[in-house]
Formats: C-alpha cells, structure tokens, sequence
C-alpha cells in the first residue's frame, strides 16, 4: 500500500512536479499578453519588475529578455527551483502580506490568483499595501485574482495526468462552496520508480474575489484599477492599478 498524507505539500514536498501538473498552462502567451498591457498602460519609465508569489519562476524566464526582474515567493522549495531554472534573474523569500526589499519597481505582478492566499482583511490590506509602497509614481500592479462568486462552479470535478516515465501522476479534483467562501478540495496519486507511490490530500478555501473590495482598497492606496478579461486568464480576468504620480 502507498502512503497517504493530508497536509498541504504542493509548495513544498511537491515543487519538484508543479510545473509537471501545470504542464497545461500557456506561460508564453500569457507573458505576451502582460507585455503588450504594460506598454500600453505603464507610465513610469524604468524597467524593474516584481512578480510576487513568482513560484518556479515561469513568468520570470520569459519576462527578463524586456525586464529587470525580481521574483518574491514564501517556499524555500520554490525558490530553489526558480533560481535553477532562470538565470540573470534575483529570488528573494518573503511573505506578500508584508515584505519590504528597500526598493521600488515599475511593474508588480501577482498572477495564478496568489492572491488568493490573503484571505482576510487585514491580509488583504497588508498585500496591496505591500505593492503600493513598492510601486514608482506611474508604475502598474498587474493582478490575477480568484474566482468570483457567481463565477464558481460548485460541484466541479477535474482530472489531470502526467506521465514522464519514471514519475506518473494523477490529480482529482473537487470543488465544493459556502455562501462565503469557496472550498476544494484534491488528491493526488503519484507514482516514482524506486520510490513507491504516496497519496497525498490538500484540502483549502478561498474567499470569493469582490472586485468593488479590492478597487476600494487600491484607490485609498493611491491605485487607479481597472478589470481586464482576456481568454487566457478565463473567468478570473486580471486587476490593474497605476500609482498615481
């Protein structure tokens, strides 16, 4: 029998196959997309860039050919992995509810719905807060929040698998809901040659992203946002705010 564990690993024990379980996502075409919206909305002049819970650093590889980038992430693992992967690229640990690196930039970004992970109040305010006072006059945010309320699927089901030979893994998903927040949960099946296979049980809940909360927070904070959809980021969109200057 293989090992079964419920604590979540995916940002730990699990970073070695993030990227082999989001082998569907399109990096390339979402880094296009971000880069024609920062020409066209950025004023500040300078080309520093953030990317806050930057993780494995995929956006980071195709963003350092047009900026000076920065990646910010709370997993040791991650990090690693990020700093493996992109070279001429800084890695830096930090919490996004809170993180000051004495410095300023022109464009953050905090994408994949990161976000998500400030799930109160107070988390909330301490992140943008934490973009604002990171951000030069006419500089831009660029978020992807989580899902909207009348958005979320409850009762969804997903499956993913990935198959290198000598690692083959399985995800199930499922997605459940209270009038307040949104809850998952999945299970993985991983199976690694010489090692066994390990089960492994994440289970978290999310609040429902409200648009007219975080444009609130952002205006007091000297942002002016707009919401952008795009395909690519599905029902999620993406935040924008420039700094006023």
């Amino acid at each position: 029998m293989g090992k079964r564990e419920s604590r979540n690993l995916l940002y730990s024990d699990l970073a070695e196959y993030y990227d082999a379980i989001y082998n569907w996502k399109d990096y390339s075409s979402e880094v296009h997309f971000i880069k024609k919206l920062i020409a066209s909305s950025k004023k500040s002049v300078g080309n520093e860039l953030l990317d806050v819970g930057c993780g494995t650093g995929r956006h980071v590889a195709l963003l350092a050919d047009s900026f000076k980038c920065t990646g910010l992430d709370l997993s040791d693992e991650m990090l690693r992995i990020a700093r493996r992967n992109v070279k001429g690229a800084k890695f830096v640990k930090g919490n996004m509810f809170g993180f000051e690196l004495h410095k300023k930039f022109d464009v953050i970004l905090c994408l994949f719905s990161a976000i998500a992970y400030a799930k109160t109040d107070e988390q909330l305010k301490g992140t943008l807060s934490s973009f604002s006072s990171h951000l030069r006059d006419g500089g831009m945010v660029i978020i992807q929040p989580w899902i909207q309320k009348s958005k979320w699927k409850k009762g969804h089901i997903a499956m993913e698998t990935f198959d290198s030979g000598n690692v083959k893994i399985a995800r199930a998903s499922y997605s459940g809901g209270t009038p307040r927040l949104s809850t998952f949960r999945m299970e993985y099946i991983i199976a690694e040659k010489g090692k066994g296979i390990r089960h492994v049980v994440e289970e978290d809940a999310f609040p429902y992203f409200q648009r007219a909360k975080y444009e609130r927070i952002m205006r007091k904070l000297g942002l002016r946002p707009r919401f952008v959809t795009n395909k690519l980021f599905g029902d999620r969109g993406l935040l924008v705010g420039i700094k006023d200057s």
